[in-house]
């Protein structure tokens, strides 16, 4: 897999500009999974944290080195939902995801 330094920010979205930024969503997976360190505090509430350049959320399992990250890009019509369940798994189970969105379906 390619690491996440390796992928061109032009094809993604911001995570603040996604479900990532979901108050609602994000707060579900902080009761779920207890992982502090993956949410910091928005204006409206708890939104994924997403350190350095902002467009990818770090699994816990690869967050203090994200070169063992594989990325994981989710369309840009994805769903809240989905986007809880993909990182509660890479949580749970220790899944060394990076979590981002494609900016349009042409990007990957």
């Amino acid at each position: 897999f390619d690491s996440i330094s390796s992928v061109d920010r032009f094809k993604l979205k911001q995570c603040t500009n996604t479900q990532l930024a979901n108050t609602t969503m994000i707060r579900s997976y902080l009761d779920i999974v207890s992982d502090n360190s993956g949410v910091t505090l928005g204006s409206g509430g708890f939104i994924a944290f997403c350190p350095a350049d902002g467009y990818f959320w770090l699994a816990p399992s690869c967050r203090s080195n994200s070169s063992q990250c594989i990325p994981y890009f989710f369309n840009s019509y994805h769903r809240a939902v989905d986007v809880l369940e993909v990182m509660q798994k890479a949580a749970v189970w220790n899944i060394p995801w990076a979590i981002s969105v494609a900016y349009d379906e042409a990007s990957f």
